[in-house]
């Protein structure tokens, strides 16, 4: 993998010249808002910068590599299906040269052949209005390939998110004043034409091809193109071929912890087989061995695989990883292996949508309120890359957010790594009580689930504490303008938030007022009753400690032909 590694450094620091040569382009064409002259200035400018021997090799061999490294990711690619925006860059990233090598002509082959002074006067009179639509084509796909793939090297840099509005506007507001200059000119070049003896000059001043050179350079324009085409040609007939040539090598079976087994010939990395396979797999930099979210555990087969690139040794080693844990996206099996996936598949979780036009004006109401915090995730969060932190915390949320939800929860908000939700907004607050309980119960199950599948990526097991107390709160939408949210306050707030740091004194998981069990129905004589104080309170409050969440009882499902009963909440719960 070291020339992959080193073939996508190429392409990147590649583009970043082209991006650069195209960006002082813009900002040229710009210029003509103001003047030709002013144009004609910053040309000057960017001709020492770019018509140097030195320049002029960085800019035609950044030119040259990112076009053949491109190529040569398409031919390396193991399917060619693909997120609409990375089909979009790669159709717009293959039209460029299309377009771009007739311009290329036109300009510095003119001028190095024929000698001919291709200045912005002589570009706007060959360009205008000929060529106009291809030169604005080119302009836009140039800027949108390049802003594409900007944002996707960038998105995950703090800097990048903090200042994405100003780079937004950026990337609308270069183009269009381009375009627009480039207009203005072209409109001013079209009126002095119209002055013979003005074009006649200017031919002699720039050395204007003749028909006879004029001819050569769109021979040169058609063998360029033809050249492009059989090289994009090759690139995409080589896929198949090179699979058949693969795949006389026979094929290596991939299997997954959970059991599932799929074959693919060797040569493509673990991540692109799961993609390929449809099996989710966890990937926060999209592959890029950025992150090391994608990682597995090679249960067998390590030995048949190539050592780690410098790249991927680096970061395997920044998180301690042993020897058998390997990067999903840097990682080529060549024969059968067993691999588990270390890190669950990052998915959205599906909230619950509820109206809260009854609550704009506030109401006040019982309802319960739980309070769930990580336990010691300071010193967790010390050990981790970025990346795999946000990775982490957003899993424990949709973790727990998707436990809440299920049980009639309202997530109130994600404070931290803490969490706080409602229950009984619809009024009925025995079901908001047994509901709140319930969700607690799936909250601790789901957490040893959680902890198992992160078992030898976390030094030790994540551990949670929760809190649920029962009372008038008010409830309303509270918040400025788009940043506003339904949620409660009082009291009732502050006592839960309380018990949910008791957790830490009693050395519990759960702690739960006895407002919360009598209002619930539920009996809860089996575990540890103590008195608890709360700032702001006159009178202890009873509290149940719960050493784990899942020894709750368990919630029945309702038996639709069942009788009525004297206590219903017999019908409901069960001890665990």
């Amino acid at each position: 993998m070291t020339n992959g590694n080193l073939a996508h450094q190429v392409r990147l620091y590649s583009g970043l010249v082209l991006f650069t040569f195209a960006l002082t382009h813009f900002i040229n064409h710009a210029f003509g808002l103001i003047s030709v002259e002013a144009t004609m200035a910053i040309q000057e400018w960017r001709t020492l910068v770019w018509r140097n021997p030195v320049g002029g090799i960085v800019l035609y061999g950044a030119l040259s590599a990112h076009i053949l490294l491109a190529l040569y990711a398409i031919y390396q690619r193991y399917t060619l299906k693909m997120p609409m925006w990375e089909a979009a860059r790669l159709l717009m990233g293959l039209a460029i040269p299309f377009f771009m090598l007739g311009h290329i002509m036109n300009t510095r082959f003119a001028h190095e052949v024929l000698g001919v002074e291709d200045t912005y006067v002589y570009e706007f009179v060959k360009l205008w209005p000929n060529s106009a639509v291809d030169q604005t084509v080119l302009l836009l796909l140039v800027w949108i390939h390049s802003c594409i793939g900007l944002h996707y090297w960038l998105r995950l840099k703090n800097w990048y998110r903090r200042t994405t509005s100003l780079w937004f506007t950026l990337a609308i507001l270069i183009p269009t004043l381009s375009l627009l200059g480039f207009y203005a000119g072209g409109q001013l070049m079209e009126r002095l034409e119209a002055d013979a003896a003005w074009l006649a000059q200017l031919k002699i001043d720039t050395n204007w091809p003749d028909a006879a050179e004029a001819a050569l350079i769109g021979d040169a324009k058609a063998i360029a193109r033809t050249i492009f085409f059989v090289m994009v040609a090759i690139a995409l007939s080589g896929r198949p071929l090179r699979s058949f040539i693969q795949s006389r090598s026979g094929q290596i079976t991939i299997t997954y912890a959970d059991g599932r087994v799929v074959r693919s010939r060797p040569g493509p990395s673990l991540l692109e087989i799961s993609r390929a396979n449809g099996i989710p797999h966890a990937s926060v930099c999209g592959g890029r061995g950025r992150c090391s979210t994608c990682r597995v555990r090679i249960a067998y087969g390590i030995r048949f695989m190539d050592e780690p690139a410098a790249a991927e040794r680096e970061l395997l080693d920044k998180i301690n990883a042993p020897p058998t844990v390997r990067l999903a996206c840097q990682c080529r099996p060549n024969s059968d292996v067993r691999i588990q996936r270390l890190l669950p598949q990052a998915a959205g979780a599906e909230a619950v949508q509820q109206s809260v036009d009854a609550f704009d004006n506030g109401v006040d109401m019982n309802i319960a309120i739980l309070f769930a915090d990580i336990r010691e995730f300071t010193k967790l969060s010390e050990r981790k890359l970025p990346f795999d932190l946000v990775f982490l915390l957003n899993e424990y949320f949709r973790t727990m957010g998707e436990c809440i939800t299920r049980e009639g929860g309202r997530i109130d908000k994600f404070i931290g790594d803490g969490i706080m939700a409602l229950f009984g907004l619809e009024g009925d607050p025995q079901k908001g009580c047994e509901d709140a309980l319930a969700a607690a119960r799936a909250m601790s199950e789901a957490l040893l689930k959680l902890n198992m599948a992160l078992e030898n990526d976390l030094p030790q097991p994540l551990r949670l504490g929760i809190g649920i107390h029962f009372g008038y709160a008010v409830v309303g939408k509270m918040g400025y303008e788009t940043v506003s949210s339904l949620t409660a306050i009082g009291d009732t707030v502050n006592t839960a938030s309380r018990l949910e740091s008791a957790t830490k004194e009693f050395g519990a998981e759960f702690i739960v007022s006895d407002e919360v069990v009598k209002a619930a129905g539920v009996d809860l004589s089996a575990f540890r009753r103590e008195k608890l104080t709360v700032r702001g309170r006159d009178n202890a409050l009873n509290v149940y400690v719960v050493e784990r969440g899942h020894m709750l009882p368990v919630r029945k499902p309702k038996d639709p032909n069942a009788g009525s009963v004297r206590w219903p909440w017999l019908a409901r719960f069960r001890l665990a």
